[in-house]
């Protein structure tokens, strides 16, 4: 099944709105993709898809916190999810995808978990958006590069832009 969703570019103005919270976080390690779905493996004809079971698999990645931008994330490690992985022959692909590589520093936008799952703990969140932090800069695709220390001012000062 191929399933398209229109989304706003992902300026820090779009993206704010769609966000529990936004930290700073260096990747500590990935985890093995699961499925999302109630029996924790492939969904069956018989599992209904909508609001809060979207089947997928997800990938875990244990994540230190440094400093929460927006939200109330404390410094902590704790363990996200990325839509997308592999599970045996399965594959579940999502673009445009989160890409987290061990040991770097992101900016992570967080969302809570929509999907339910004996195997996910509801209180994880998914990660749907990630900038790389390089040497003081958070670097973005339409916001151009900015201060990691004028991140946090830009972020609550951006307007959403009107979707076409």
């Amino acid at each position: 099944m191929n399933e398209s969703i229109d989304a706003p570019d992902p300026t820090l103005a779009n993206l704010r709105g769609y966000s529990s919270d936004v930290v700073e976080a260096t990747i500590v390690a990935a985890g093995q993709p699961f499925w999302n779905s109630p029996t924790g493996v492939a969904p069956t004809t018989s599992d209904k898809p909508g609001p809060g079971n979207e089947f997928g698999i997800v990938t875990p990645y244990t994540i230190t916190i440094s400093q929460a931008v927006a939200g109330s994330r404390p410094v902590s490690n704790i363990t996200v999810l990325i839509e997308g992985g592999t599970v045996g022959c399965y594959v579940h692909t999502v673009s445009p995808a989160v890409i987290l590589t061990p040991k770097d520093s992101d900016i992570l936008f967080l969302r809570p978990l929509q999907m339910r799952s004996k195997t996910s703990d509801p209180a994880m969140a998914v990660v749907f958006q990630a900038f790389p932090v390089v040497s003081g800069k958070v670097r973005t695709p339409f916001d151009g590069e900015i201060l990691l220390s004028d991140f946090p001012g830009r972020l609550l000062g951006a307007r959403p832009s009107a979707i076409p």
